[in-house]
């Protein structure tokens, strides 16, 4: 007996086999069905996907044999992997690789042989489909090709199960990984919510007590104290803003907030949300429009947050278009009373190219110096976007710089986005 050479690519044929996960498992009805078809095909009473390990040969799947592996010196397989042709052996009692073969002077008596390799994707014998029989034989050329393209078959079986195994163990990772962020944005949630908690409490009172001291400015406190006083004031009111807007994007982004969503008329509502902001439309100097149409089709949304986002929106347009112009405009579907976006459009300084790519993002401001000018947390535009979409919309923006910018919900996805005119 002649056990078989170990092949040149060995290491990198035994990393193929094992990257398949199918080496002790279970029978699959797919693999019986192929040994059972080739043994019908070849006239043989034995067939067999064998697959060759280390050192052993395993049958994944077995028709007429009871055994579940032999040791790999007495495989005819490992013989049948070295050329990646069909290896046949019509009586291996008179094949001197073979004649002395316990498994062909004893059970089960193996005088034909054929198999077809196995070969992987990457050009590697995996094993053999292979057909046996107890007498001496041969295969007509038709039987042979048959054997050759039920091993193609064997082949494809398990390239479809290696893409499920890997399918199912990215679905797995991805499960972890949602659980990680899922858990991961609830401990910051919470989190934040007990440090604003521990930071408001004596903020509102620093606050407070400082209104005490400015209402008593006549009598008790110099210029310069009352300048620094306002300054806390001011910086106060500003730090609440700040942690109050982080705690709000935190429950948004944590899918914490809350949405009831009902029908809202925007001929009703819009003038209401302009009305509100008369007193800091005359305080900016600016000349304010409302091009909205009667009769508009409802939209669904969640009113008080959506009222919050108009008055970032229209807030930030009158600071940057002091004035000048603001239009607050409702654009239709063509041909029907189907609301397609708003657009809030000012004629003030714009937003470059370089930060209009990143103007949603949290804490992005044009620059110091407009942060410096206009006021603001770096966070009103991303909680927007986030509100909006929460609502199933859409905020988006189209700018010149030096000429104002259009901020415009969508609240389809096929609507069309801004291109920005100056207003005049």
């Amino acid at each position: 007996m002649k056990p078989a050479p170990i092949p040149p690519d060995e290491t990198a044929r035994l990393e193929a086999l094992r990257q398949y996960e199918i080496l002790d498992t279970l029978p699959e009805q797919v693999y019986d069905d192929l040994t059972r078809l080739a043994a019908f095909v070849c006239e043989t009473p034995i067939s067999l996907v064998s697959l060759i390990d280390s050192d052993r040969q395993w049958f994944k799947a077995k028709t007429g044999l009871d055994v579940v592996e032999t040791h790999r010196d007495l495989a005819f397989c490992a013989h049948a992997i070295l050329d990646h042709e069909l290896l046949v052996v019509p009586d291996a009692s008179r094949d001197e690789r073979f004649s002395d073969n316990p498994l062909v002077v004893g059970a089960p008596n193996i005088r034909f042989y054929a198999g077809t390799p196995l070969l992987s994707p990457s050009g590697h014998a995996l094993g053999t489909l292979c057909v046996i029989d107890t007498k001496p034989r041969t295969l007509g050329s038709d039987q042979q090709n048959m054997l050759r393209a039920l091993g193609r078959q064997v082949v494809s079986q398990l390239e479809l199960r290696l893409s499920l195994v890997q399918q199912k163990r990215a679905e797995a990772a991805s499960r972890r990984a949602m659980k990680t962020a899922k858990d991961a944005n609830e401990a910051k949630s919470t989190f934040l919510a007990n440090m604003s908690h521990e930071l408001r409490t004596p903020l509102n009172s620093v606050i407070g007590f400082t209104n005490v001291l400015l209402r008593d400015r006549g009598e008790h406190l110099t210029q310069d104290e009352i300048t620094y006083l306002e300054r806390i004031l001011a910086n106060g009111k500003h730090l609440l803003e700040l942690i109050n807007d982080v705690l709000d994007l935190s429950k948004i982004e944590a899918g914490r907030a809350d949405m009831t969503l009902e029908s809202v008329d925007l001929d009703e509502f819009l003038p209401a949300v302009a009305a509100a902001l008369e007193g800091a439309i005359e305080a900016q100097g600016v000349t304010f429009r409302l091009e909205v149409e009667s009769g508009l089709e409802p939209i669904r949304c969640e009113r008080l947050r959506f009222k919050g986002v108009l008055n970032n929106l229209i807030a930030n347009a009158l600071r940057f278009a002091a004035h000048g112009t603001v239009v607050l405009r409702v654009v239709v579907a063509p041909g029907t009373r189907t609301p397609h976006r708003i657009d809030v459009i000012d004629s003030g300084i714009g937003i470059s190219p370089q930060i209009r790519e990143r103007i949603f993002e949290s804490f992005v401001q044009a620059d110091e110096s407009t942060s410096r000018r206009f006021g603001g947390t770096g966070l009103g535009l991303a909680i927007a976007r986030a509100l909006c979409r929460a609502m199933n919309f859409d905020l988006v923006v189209d700018s010149r710089e030096g000429a104002g910018s259009t901020f415009s919900i969508l609240f389809e996805p096929d609507a069309p986005p801004p291109t920005h005119e100056t207003p005049v």
